[in-house]
């Protein structure tokens, strides 16, 4: 989302401006578990044509393990991101080469397996079917798991009533929606940027590119 302080602020502004210009966006969710990856859903907010502009939001979802193998860490997604760290094909790394591991000893990360993805795509539908509260709560999850020092501005009700008012009533559809970084039983948002429809509406995960591959298919390397 927006880089702004507090997270929803930004978050507000970019609900207002894709309402009124009609972005439709688009969200691909990489299922993660403790023994690997169950592959990438892809699920646009309406029929999107193929040379329209829209928004791509990439994300995690797990199935609920409680711990990345070998490690006592949780199974967030903030420590998702940070283990993904160790693995080659992950593209927000800046991990020297020496911690990363070998390719032939995959990780939870890169390593597929089989899953059954029809649980998160009834997640991820009753999800975007409300856009509007869907990234406000992704904003106050935020908030609360990311930006704790900004809560007082959003318990002054007297000071900040619309803020106030946005955080307290959006709160409870992170639970509903399955959005809360620590348990992403639907997803919580990684990545987001803009692209054409034709290949927004593909499988291919951003994240998963090396920035080698990822700049020769925008023609730049």
């Amino acid at each position: 989302m927006l880089y702004t302080l507090p997270k929803l602020a930004g978050i507000a502004f970019f609900v207002d401006q894709i309402a009124k210009e009609k972005i439709p966006f688009i969200v691909k969710v990489k299922v993660l578990t403790e023994n690997g990856s169950g592959g990438v859903l892809v699920h646009p907010s309406r029929n999107i044509q193929d040379d329209e502009p829209v928004i791509v939001l990439e994300a995690f979802a797990t199935d609920g393990s409680p711990f990345i193998p070998e490690s006592n860490i949780p199974f967030t997604v903030p420590n998702c991101r940070e283990y993904a760290k160790r693995c080659p094909t992950y593209f927000h790394t800046y991990t020297q080469a020496k911690f990363k591991h070998a390719e032939k000893e995959p990780c939870f990360y890169c390593k597929e397996i089989d899953i059954n993805l029809q649980l998160y795509k009834k997640r991820i539908v009753k999800a975007i079917e409300s856009p509007e509260k869907l990234f406000y709560a992704l904003g106050v999850d935020f908030i609360l798991k990311q930006q704790p020092q900004f809560l007082h501005i959003f318990e002054n009700k007297e000071k900040y009533p619309l803020l106030s008012d946005l955080f307290q009533n959006s709160k409870p559809f992170i639970e509903e929606f399955g959005l809360d970084m620590n348990h992403p039983s639907a997803f919580s948002i990684c990545h987001v940027y803009s692209d054409e429809g034709k290949s927004g509406k593909s499988k291919n995960f951003q994240l998963d590119m090396t920035r080698e591959v990822f700049l020769k298919n925008l023609g730049l390397l």
